[in-house]
């Protein structure tokens, strides 16, 4: 099976003005795309070549896993992205102001693990086996014992510098455009 870039949840220019076609076509287009190129170049012919994203992540180490984690991670965050973004409502509000007092905290550290993320390209609002609400940097959370809610792709525009004012405006201009529908309906799916 060769992996392929899901189809979009949305058009090219419905982020803009908070992330131009420009912008969601590098990604999109280029970098998710390459990602499963070498994906599938890496598993063809091999017992992996018809293993889902989940499990190259739990059979595989090295670049292959490296690619099936950005690969999962681009594929999760396409759908943490909406055109009208908002505030969370009812459960997903009630849990963020739960875990981190409240929705400016949780924005606050959302933004600040992604401006600060040094090992990750992606910062996750995710829900431990205990129920609990935190912030982690990782690559792929399904690696992990969290059930991802929310990615924040923390290599944005200047995050080669993360006190650039790229940076900073990306992880403004993003916030603007979470689908707080979807993060709501995978906590729900958590159990939260």
């Amino acid at each position: 099976m060769a992996f392929l870039p899901p189809a979009l949840p949305y058009e090219k220019h419905a982020l803009e003005p908070q992330l131009s076609v420009d912008w969601i076509s590098e990604r999109y287009d280029g970098r998710h795309r390459h990602c499963l190129e070498r994906l599938n170049t890496l598993v063809a012919d091999s017992p992996l070549a018809d293993a889902s994203l989940e499990d190259l992540l739990q059979r595989t180490s090295g670049e292959t896993f490296s690619l099936a984690a950005e690969a999962w991670s681009l594929t999760f965050y396409w759908h943490c992205l909406a055109p009208r973004g908002g505030k969370p409502a009812g459960a997903m509000a009630r849990a963020i102001e739960a875990g981190f007092g409240s929705f400016a905290q949780f924005e606050r550290a959302m933004k600040a693990a992604a401006r600060d993320n040094r090992t990750s390209a992606w910062s996750w609002l995710v829900q431990d086996v205990n129920g609990e609400l935190t912030v982690i940097d990782s690559p792929c959370p399904l690696a992990s014992d969290h059930f991802p809610l929310l990615a924040i792709e923390a290599s944005g525009p200047g995050a080669h510098s993360r006190q650039t004012p790229d940076h900073r405006a990306y992880l403004k201009a993003v916030w603007k455009v979470i689908n707080w529908d979807f993060v709501a309906r995978q906590h729900a799916d958590a159990g939260g």
